[in-house]
């Protein structure tokens, strides 16, 4: 058994101890954001913290929820920002727009966890042609991919 987790659109935890009953305030004190302790699809409670923990110092946010699987509203805040910042360096690039889309669709795959070698090797070959800009795209993906992985990796 687990308590419930407190988390911000942000992704910045509040607590991973809540107990039932308990509730934290509507907007995270940090950045401003609304603060989740349920998914926003199925309604599942945000697992926290076990039952028993005195402490929780090396809780992070997971990015989905266990029950359906779908993404927490700050993986998909995290995914935007990756998205928006390769839209930021294609638009100099002058790669084309089904390249553009397909890049954006394997960084969405990573978030999701279905992201393929096959993929990866395509994407990192279109971009490989872009030159530095390309470079500086592929260092974004590469980043966001492993955040994914550090947090998919965490027990």
């Amino acid at each position: 058994m687990y308590r419930t987790a407190a988390i911000c659109e942000q992704g910045h935890v509040l607590s991973a101890m809540y107990e039932a009953g308990s509730l934290p305030p509507k907007h995270c004190p940090k950045h401003g954001t609304k603060v989740y302790m349920a998914c926003t699809y199925c309604h599942a409670r945000i697992q926290g913290a076990p039952y028993g923990a005195v402490s929780a110092p090396g809780y992070r946010a997971p990015r989905f929820c266990p029950e359906c699987a779908k993404p927490y509203p700050w993986t998909l805040t995290q995914l935007e920002r990756a998205q928006s910042e390769i839209d930021r360096h294609l638009l100099k690039s002058g790669v084309s727009s089904n390249d553009a889309d397909s890049i954006k669709a394997f960084a969405t795959g990573l978030a999701a966890g279905t992201a393929t070698r096959e993929q990866a090797t395509g994407i990192r070959s279109v971009l490989q042609s872009l030159g530095p800009v390309g470079s500086v795209i592929w260092d974004q993906v590469k980043d966001f991919g492993a955040r994914v992985l550090a947090d998919m990796a965490k027990p």
